[in-house]
């Protein structure tokens, strides 16, 4: 369990304010053995902030082992908000952690409790994803507090009734960050910290990513299936940013080290590069608060009243690489064409200004905002998405347009497959389909979204639709193991072929277990084990004598 009290409540409300004020950011706070951990992230506006309390600092502070607890930073601190500056304030939780206890000294006693799903029986569930570098265990039919996997697992009883879901908690992964690659990599291994006997499905988002550098119990021993996420367009980057000879060597280090950690890899689109026992997937869904604000405008279209009154726009962070290259050359090369439109840019990034300095030249009215939160009420009454991105996987700012009803033009891409089924999506080849798709989608109002579109769009279709591409939806895990095939040839051929692979994976052990070595491969130094700090934050070994 976890307790920490704090003598007056003017003190836990001032630590958590200012961080509080980053509206439309994601969040997670963990509860850590010897500090409060708070961490904050906008994908659009490229901030990432941790706010980090130590145990010292409360009048009270016990915590058994490390919490993740999926509470939103803003509806935190306006719980906090209810308690006066001169409140003793309790905060607590229990094992199974299905709720937070706030307790208000002298005011008032409030608890809360997200919804709460009921999941049946099967195998434990992992989950390790990159951005947040935390992995997610669900035991034994569990209610689970998280609205985020409240959303990814709600689903019929039939499609999971094979899947033990047990007792929630979480284990956060020490990581860093690297400059040079702007991009955060795991230290030490977790595996180490799972017990072997929970350790049954493990879900890698952005396999590549999490196993380049990975020194440790290989996954696909450690567990008996793991599916691989492929979210990112790396070749495209490294192609880009560094030349084609850098993109085809890191083709193969990709392909080489998930056919070593991977059963099954899902693609969300295309757009990646070509895998061994991989499929084409979108398994991505949007924030239902932005199916929310489609129904709004449906209503709107439907009542024959304007639901959309301004025109074009994008939104994304603002590096070159992220669509905005691509767009002002479009526009750049068509301004005569497409006089009198005007186009607004919302992100924030390392190229803003460069970009501010590129639109400042046109003849359009292009004009840069700063990143906003695409559910703001300021993009509402856009009709109009312009995405002419092609280093993206899937781009999710677009599954948003889409879901708030509005028209989209994109390019003619891979990444851009899953958005044609939508009759508001219009695609174009070249420039002058560019210029042909944007006339033609402001002389007309946005098709008012089904009920089936808007399915398509949630995290409820994106689930159904990664249980059947993980192969998770109709066989148990436990007879997802490989079995010797029956033919003496066949069976000569499995082995050897089980034989390569396992002699690979010694290969990559054996290399990525020196400083040196993992050095002259890009790997962030001193990244092989996670510091004596780490380890006592999060209640792990010591790694000293390693």
């Amino acid at each position: 369990m976890f307790l920490l009290k704090t003598q007056r409540g003017a003190l836990l409300k001032g630590a958590t304010a200012a961080i509080a004020s980053i509206e439309g950011a994601t969040s997670t706070i963990e509860f850590l053995p010897t500090a409060m951990l708070i961490r904050v992230l906008h994908p659009t506006q490229n901030i990432f902030a941790v706010l980090k309390t130590n145990a010292a600092g409360f009048y009270h502070y016990s915590c058994s082992r490390a919490y993740f607890v999926d509470l939103n930073i803003q509806d935190f601190f306006y719980i906090l908000n209810s308690a006066s500056d001169d409140d003793i304030v309790t905060i607590s939780g229990h094992d199974p952690t299905t709720k937070i206890l706030f307790k208000f000294e002298n005011r008032v006693k409030i608890t809360i409790s997200d919804k709460m799903v009921k999941l049946a029986a099967g195998p434990a569930f992992f989950i390790l994803r990159k951005e947040l570098s935390t992995i997610f265990s669900f035991p034994n039919h569990t209610e689970i507090p998280s609205p985020t996997f409240s959303s990814f697992l709600s689903l019929s009883h039939s499609r999971l009734q094979h899947i033990r879901f047990p007792t929630f908690y979480s284990t956060s992964l020490q990581k860093k960050f690297s400059v040079d690659k702007r991009s955060i990599f795991p230290v030490g291994d977790i595996t180490e910290v799972i017990p072997d006997e929970e350790a049954d499905v493990a879900v890698l988002e952005e396999p590549e990513h999490l196993t380049w550098y990975h020194h440790g119990k290989r996954w696909k021993t450690k567990f008996r299936w793991v599916v691989g996420v492929v979210h990112t367009n790396y070749l495209e980057y490294v192609r880009r940013e560094k030349n084609a000879m850098h993109a085809n060597l890191l083709k193969h280090v990709n392909s080489w080290v998930i056919s070593i950690y991977c059963h099954k890899v899902i693609r969300l689109s295309a757009a990646t590069q070509d895998l061994r026992r991989s499929v084409i997937c979108n398994v991505h869904g949007v924030n239902p608060q932005f199916l929310e604000i489609g129904k709004k405008k449906k209503e709107q279209l439907e009542n024959g009243n304007p639901a959309f009154t301004k025109g074009a726009y994008y939104i994304g962070k603002m590096v070159w690489n992220k669509g905005y290259k691509e767009l002002l050359q479009l526009l750049r090369d068509h301004q005569k064409q497409l006089s009198g439109l005007e186009v607004d840019l919302y992100g924030s990034g390392e190229d803003s200004e460069e970009v501010k300095q590129a639109a400042d030249n046109f003849d359009l009215a292009v004009r840069v905002h700063p990143g906003r939160d695409h559910a703001d009420p300021l993009f509402h009454d856009y009709k109009l998405f312009l995405n002419p991105s092609t280093t993206d996987v899937l781009c999710t700012t677009t599954a948003e347009a889409l879901a708030m009803g509005k028209l989209v033009v994109c390019a003619n891409h891979p990444s851009n497959e899953f958005f044609k089924q939508f009759p508001n999506t219009h695609v174009y080849n070249d420039g002058d389909g560019f210029v042909a798709a944007i006339k033609k989608a402001l002389a007309e109002e946005p098709v008012p979204v089904t009920a089936e579109q808007m399915h398509q769009l949630s995290w409820e279709a994106a689930t159904e639709r990664f249980l059947t591409a993980a192969e998770l939806d109709s066989t148990p895990a436990a007879s997802t193991a490989p079995t010797v095939p029956p033919k003496k040839f066949d069976s000569m051929l499995f082995n050897t072929k089980r034989k390569v692979e396992d002699a690979s994976a010694f290969i990559h052990y054996a290399a990525s277990g020196f400083e040196s070595t993992r050095k002259v491969f890009g790997a962030i130094p001193r990244s092989l084990h996670p510091s004596e700090e780490q380890c006592q934050e999060l209640g792990w070994p010591s790694t000293t004598g390693r």
